[in-house]
């Protein structure tokens, strides 16, 4: 019975102990978001979008061309802005990017990109910590992210980035990087804990980012049927020749 005792705080010590070390090397990552332009440029910038009912507070502006006629339309691109969204003071992981065109009087005529000026109300409460989110990554992708040098940064991502989606679904999220590297990364939805994307700077992440999952399946399934549909072609036409 003693032994037994001795056992069961012996695994439990253990177990407390690996989820401090997990706890102690998942650092919070905040990254300063700044305007990348000059500040001349800024005042341009901040004239615009204050004549197109454009709060900047809402971007971090990343660069502005004049005179860059981009398209073929006659009034675009005389002014261009590009920027990222910037949400409750939150980067966009995914979906955020958005190029603005306004025309010489500074009226907006169109925008591109991934997120439209109204992103709806997401909810600013995680359900998942970031050490919640390593240990789901740790199920299916241990061998891209070990447990030493490890970031979590907070912010907001949209599950519905690629080919194929129209109607963008933002979510509070964790953004786990690995050192100061630029890849691996993923990201975790802080809501539920699923997995938004994942880029290995491989394979993974240039897959997923161009197709939804379930279209990625079924472009899988079509290119091994052609495959063996080729294969089997073949192999016919070379028993038709020795015959």
């Amino acid at each position: 019975m003693k032994n037994q005792i001795l056992n069961i705080v012996f695994v439990s010590l253990f177990l407390i102990a690996g989820v401090a070390t997990v706890l102690a090397e998942i650092e919070q990552k905040t990254v300063e978001i700044n305007h990348e332009i000059s500040p001349q440029d800024l005042v341009i910038v901040q004239d615009l979008f204050n004549k197109n009912n454009l709060n900047i507070d809402d971007f971090q502006i990343l660069k502005l061309k004049i005179d860059s006629k981009y398209t073929d339309n006659p009034q675009a691109g005389y002014y261009v802005v590009k920027a990222n969204r910037v949400y409750n003071g939150l980067r966009f992981f995914m979906g955020g990017d958005v190029i603005y065109h306004f025309n010489k009087e500074g009226s907006k005529v169109f925008e591109a990109g991934s997120v439209s000026d109204n992103i709806g109300e997401i909810s600013p409460n995680p359900l998942i910590s970031k050490e919640d989110a390593f240990a789901i990554l740790q199920e299916d992708y241990s061998d891209i992210f070990g447990k030493e040098n490890l970031f979590a940064e907070f912010g907001i991502a949209n599950k519905k980035v690629g080919i194929g989606y129209k109607d963008p679904d933002f979510v509070l999220s964790w953004k786990i990087t690995v050192g100061n590297s630029e890849y691996p990364y993923a990201v975790v939805s802080a809501i539920n804990g699923e997995i938004i994307y994942v880029d290995d700077s491989i394979r993974t992440g240039i897959a997923e980012f161009l197709l939804p999952p379930d279209k990625l399946n079924n472009l899988i399934y079509w290119v091994v049927g052609i495959v063996i549909v080729l294969v089997l072609l073949i192999l016919f036409l070379i028993l038709r020749k020795k015959k």
